[in-house]
């Protein structure tokens, strides 16, 4: 990034999470539902749960800047080189901006999210009301969209040019009801995941009570070619790629009960399983690290993991709150955004935390190391 923005004073404390961080927890704070690095690595974009951004450099040092907030909390934040920044938020509103000066370049939050023109030529206009069904995703980079238009099909739009461009096949698994769609952040690949309502599934395997009905889909959206990534099964709610673009990491259970597995996405085979140590993992937020040896994750349960992916071994658990996750451009520290908004930041080879802030209703960041 061409501008650099000049910290102001933060608010610190060596004792612990300060009186005035305690007044915003119990009262008005807002969640840090996102975050995301700049691809410079000198700025920390943390999405709230009022739907704004505000930014921390990597010190934790607040920086005078606060994006204004929609609607709806924030789901994802895209800080690609060279792209814009790009903020989508739960309702689906999204907006856009400049990468240096951080100036909006786009906005859209009307009924109407997605018009294109089909192969026929004809109009198409997808609504808000099909976000509920989960029917409709956008890219994390605003580029984008996706639509399951039929049980059969999910098609993908151009969203710059307003025109279909290609059409994905679900033949395969006639009675898939997708539940979430994950975007890679090149928009090269599309993760499904859902379940089939068929019914034809076996709930155990080895003693282990597995839900088969769950399935992750994996599709190429360059060739549109898709396959099933055998011996997923369970709730998957969280998805990483991998920087190189190579590794794809998915939540969920496979035949021996791991909590997390890791697949080569050209091949769609499984890499690694990882297992946590809850007794019912479900993790909810995944993230490599920028030379894409290690991945962290976090638990709903409040605790999170930081992995080898070269060996599969666990690093001692991390207790906090780990609802969205960001390395830092030399993979040292691991910052964790909190549905308590609170983000914490870690040190990835002790896993001990270093400090943590947080962000008052007024844009101001409060900041302190832990006694």
């Amino acid at each position: 990034m061409g501008r650099r923005w000049r910290p102001s004073s933060c608010r610190r404390s060596a004792h612990g999470i300060p009186q005035r961080a305690k007044a915003i927890a119990t009262s008005a704070g807002l969640q840090a539902t996102a975050i995301a690095f700049s691809p410079d690595g000198s700025l920390l974009a943390v999405g709230c749960g009022d739907g704004s951004v505000s930014f921390l450099d990597p010190g934790l040092k607040t920086l005078p800047l606060r994006l204004g907030g929609r609607a709806s909390a924030l789901t994802s934040l895209s800080f690609e080189k060279d792209r814009p920044l790009a903020a989508l938020a739960r309702d689906m509103s999204l907006a856009l901006w400049d990468p240096e000066s951080l100036r909006l370049r786009r906005q859209s939050s009307d009924e109407v999210l997605v018009s294109y023109l089909n192969p026929g030529g004809e109009r198409v206009e997808l609504h808000r009301s099909l976000i509920a069904s989960k029917a409709l995703a956008l890219s994390p980079d605003g580029k984008l969209a996706v639509y399951k238009s039929s049980a059969w099909e999910v098609e993908v739009i151009d969203l710059a040019q307003g025109k279909y461009l290609r059409r994905l096949s679900l033949f395969f698994w006639p009675q898939f009801e997708v539940t979430a769609f994950f975007m890679s952040p090149d928009s090269r690949s599309l993760v499904l995941t859902g379940r089939d309502i068929s019914g034809n599934y076996n709930p155990t395997h080895s003693g282990i009570v597995l839900d088969w009905e769950r399935q992750v889909l994996l599709f190429d959206l360059v060739t549109g070619k898709g396959r099933a990534l055998v011996g997923a099964t369970g709730l998957c709610k969280a998805v990483a790629f991998s920087p190189d673009m190579k590794t794809l990491a998915s939540s969920g259970l496979d035949f021996n009960g791991e909590g997390i597995l890791v697949w080569d996405i050209a091949s769609g085979r499984k890499i690694r399983a990882l297992k946590t140590e809850a007794a019912k993992p479900i993790t909810t937020a995944l993230a490599f690290s920028p030379d894409g040896k290690f991945l962290a994750a976090g638990d709903r349960t409040g605790v999170g993991w930081l992995f080898d992916l070269g060996t599969g071994q666990r690093k001692p658990a991390m207790v906090g709150r780990f609802d969205s996750l960001a390395f830092d451009s030399g993979g040292r520290r691991l910052f964790a955004g909190g549905s308590d908004g609170v983000v914490c930041v870690w040190d990835t080879a002790s896993c001990r935390e270093l400090a943590a802030a947080m962000v008052s209703p007024e844009g101001e960041w409060i900041a302190w190391t832990p006694s």
